[in-house]
């Protein structure tokens, strides 16, 4: 009777242990910003950028662009959009330069592909189609059936998270930020060993981190939001969705429109370019680089459809060039 009482008493000493301890791991692991590492790591494009396809990449004094008048090839010009010139004969989205490599997305087989600036060399980084792919400075982070990060040079290969259904990832600092189609859609916070995983926001689609802010789109209601990841304090925009700022100008599309939110104030844009335009047009992506917005648009007109890119100098007060 004395024994058994001794191990009754032992197995709740262990319980109460272990309960304990997982309190303890629950509470030490529990996220927060100030956990992030942004001390390296820069990116090969912008979040806001990458986020609506990364058409526009940003390198020295010039860009690279998927041009749309010639199928999606890429392509290198002055940020004026002067000096044109072709890069490769290939469809791209995705685009990121890192050093002397633009690596970037095949719009034929959504293959991860390499293009070296200097001597011309192509390359396949990863062959499997990809859904989505972030570019830091050591590694290739992208969404197959999982989440997978891949070295620069191509020799290591890791997955990170188990199979489910990701369909955006974004990179900040040390972690990484990913949405999950459970049974609405979650944005998750992990570090970028695919360890820690943290619920960060429920009922989240179209998420992009910029610095300690989060932008998204309510699965409910549709409405864009910002979200301080420091102080958790959440603000309605406006209906909408792809934000992304510029001196702490909100931009976002509403409606087949672009627009700019100053001080709680919106305004459409380009609400006089649209105007006088002869055919139906569909805002496909836009994408803001030091102080311009590349915009690709399609137009319907004369029974034909056409692919457009325009861009509107913000410093020039919203001058739009074609």
């Amino acid at each position: 009777m004395r024994k058994k009482c001794k191990i009754v008493i032992m197995m709740l000493y262990i319980a109460g242990f272990l309960m304990a301890s997982c309190s303890d791991q629950k509470d030490a692991g529990k996220f927060k910003w100030e956990q992030i590492d942004t001390s390296g790591g820069f990116l090969g494009n912008s979040p806001a950028n990458h986020a609506n396809g990364g058409g526009v990449c940003k390198s020295g004094d010039g860009i690279y662009f998927s041009n749309p008048y010639e199928n999606g090839y890429l392509y290198k010009a002055l940020p004026d959009g002067s000096e044109k010139e072709l890069v490769l004969e290939a469809p791209c989205r995705n685009i990121n330069v890192v050093g002397d490599v633009i690596f970037y997305q095949s719009e034929k087989d959504h293959s991860i592909r390499t293009y070296c600036i200097s001597d011309g060399k192509e390359g396949i980084l990863v062959a499997d189609p990809v859904e989505d792919m972030v570019v830091t400075s050591d590694a290739v982070y992208f969404i197959s059936n999982t989440i997978e990060k891949i070295s620069l040079d191509g020799k290591q290969r890791k997955q990170l998270m188990p199979e489910g259904d990701y369909f955006y990832l974004d990179v900040y600092g040390d972690h990484l930020f990913y949405t999950l189609m459970e049974e609405q859609i979650n944005l998750y916070v992990a570090d970028n060993r695919g360890e820690h995983t943290e619920l960060l926001l429920e009922g989240a689609k179209g998420a992009v981190v910029i610095e300690d802010t989060i932008f998204y789109t309510g699965v409910d209601d549709d409405m864009l939001y910002c979200y301080n990841a420091r102080n958790q304090m959440k603000t309605l925009i406006d209906e909408g969705y792809n934000a992304n700022i510029w001196k702490d100008n909100i931009f976002y599309i509403k409606e087949n429109r672009l627009y700019c939110c100053a001080d709680g104030v919106s305004t459409d844009i380009l609400q006089d370019y649209f105007g006088q335009m002869d055919g139906s047009y569909v805002l496909e992506a836009y994408y803001i680089v030091d102080d311009s917005i590349y915009i690709n648009y399609s137009i319907h007109a004369d029974g034909d459809d056409y692919n457009e890119m325009i861009a509107v100098d913000l410093a020039d007060g919203n001058t739009v060039k074609e």
